[in-house]
Parts: C-alpha cells; sequence; structure tokens
C-alpha cells in the first residue's frame, strides 16, 4: 500500500510539474506575441509579466488598437486605481464583443485580479480572432481572385463579361461561401500536419480544440523546435 501511494505522489507530482512548465511556456509565448505588436506603436509598449502587467486594461487596450487600427477609450494617468482598471477591461471585452467574439467565463474583475486562467484564455482568444481569422480571411481574398474562370475549347481562359465581372469581385454568395469553407479547410489541415507528431494533441477545429493552448504550442514547437 504505502508503494502505491509513494508511486502515486510522484505521478501527480510530475503531472504537476509538466503543468506549471506548460503554462510557464505558454505564458512566455503570449508574452513575446504581445510586444511583438506593442513595439509597432507610438510610443512604444512591453509586457513583462503577462499577469500582473494586463490588470491595468491600459497595455490590453493598446494591443488591441495596435491589432484593430482603431483608437479605443482609455483610463490614462499616473495613479489609476481598480475603478479606472476594471473601466479599461471592461472597454476591451465590450470591445471585442463588437467584433462578435466570444468570451467564455471572461470578466473583467477577473482580469484586473490577475486569475492566470482568465488571462491566458483571454490571450488566446485574441490571437485566435486577430491571427487565425485574419489569416483565413486572406485565404479567401486568394481564392476569390484566383477563382477558376470558364475555359474555351482550346484550354484558353476566355475573356467575357462574366470572367472580368469574377475578377473584379462580382462573385456570387455561393461562391464566396465555397472559398471560406475550402479556405478554413485547407487552414486547418495544415495545422493538423503541424501538430501531427505532438502526443496527445488533436485539432479538429478552430474552437473548443484551442481552448487550453496546447494546439498553438504544438504549432509553434513544429515551427520551432
Amino acid at each position: 500500500q504505502d508503494y502505491v501511494d509513494e508511486n502515486l505522489l510522484a505521478f501527480q507530482a510530475q503531472i504537476t510539474h509538466l503543468q506549471d512548465e506548460q503554462e510557464r511556456i505558454q505564458r512566455k509565448t503570449f508574452v513575446n506575441w504581445i510586444n511583438s505588436y506593442l513595439s509597432k506603436r507610438k510610443p512604444q509598449m512591453k509586457v513583462e509579466n503577462l499577469i500582473d502587467d494586463l490588470k491595468d486594461g491600459v497595455k490590453l487596450l493598446a494591443l488591441l488598437e495596435v491589432l484593430s487600427g482603431e483608437r479605443l477609450p482609455m483610463e490614462r494617468g499616473r495613479v489609476l486605481r481598480r475603478p479606472h482598471y476594471l473601466s479599461n477591461c471592461n472597454t476591451a471585452l465590450e470591445f471585442l464583443r463588437s467584433k462578435r467574439i466570444k468570451l467564455v467565463n471572461i470578466n473583467a474583475s477577473d482580469v484586473v485580479d490577475g486569475k492566470p486562467a482568465v488571462v491566458l484564455g483571454l490571450i488566446w482568444t485574441i490571437i485566435l480572432y486577430f491571427q487565425i481569422e485574419e489569416n483565413t480571411r486572406v485565404l479567401e481574398k486568394l481564392g476569390q481572385r484566383y477563382a477558376s474562370p470558364s475555359v474555351d475549347r482550346r484550354g484558353y481562359a476566355s475573356s467575357t463579361d462574366d470572367d472580368r465581372s469574377v475578377r473584379e469581385g462580382s462573385i456570387s454568395r455561393k461562391t464566396q461561401e465555397k472559398w471560406k469553407v475550402g479556405a478554413k479547410k485547407a487552414l486547418l489541415q495544415w495545422v493538423q500536419a503541424q501538430v501531427s507528431k505532438q502526443l496527445g494533441v488533436q485539432v479538429n477545429d478552430f474552437g473548443p480544440s484551442w481552448r487550453d493552448g496546447n494546439a498553438f504550442l504544438a504549432v509553434v514547437n513544429s515551427i520551432r523546435p
């Protein structure tokens, strides 16, 4: 019995260590991603501690401004207190909701209180929208641009009015949806190919599969091991 208990405790300790290491890597990855955008801001900003530096909402709003290209109202000053923190974080969350981004179990109070799971989930949600969704839109545009024109009997693309209207962007909604689905499917297949060698990581969609951050870390590791 004692032998079994010792092995169980050792196993649990190992699991805890791996979880802590995963969170440490996740925080570092998110900090680097945030700083890559805040460095484009004038004046520049920098995040050192992911949890503490986002509590007042100032750098969080600055990040959203850089990503979106929009100006957002912000509580500023040398002495900011909790009401100001909450105001800034609420502004950030409302901005995300205005983009129809689903925020599950994420509220301003938890961000201000520095709850790691909430902050990590928030940053991942932002990454998911502004990186993956934006890249998907690029694929959609490429798909629309290179939508196959009609081909005549000689095998050459014909230059009819219909073809020109396609090139000029007069594409039917059905065609747009086709490219949208195709682009997302292609992106998902690429991700699945990147993480296929990562044990225990399954990516089936761009929603729940990404919430714990493991898929993101697996993609990063596959690119820069």
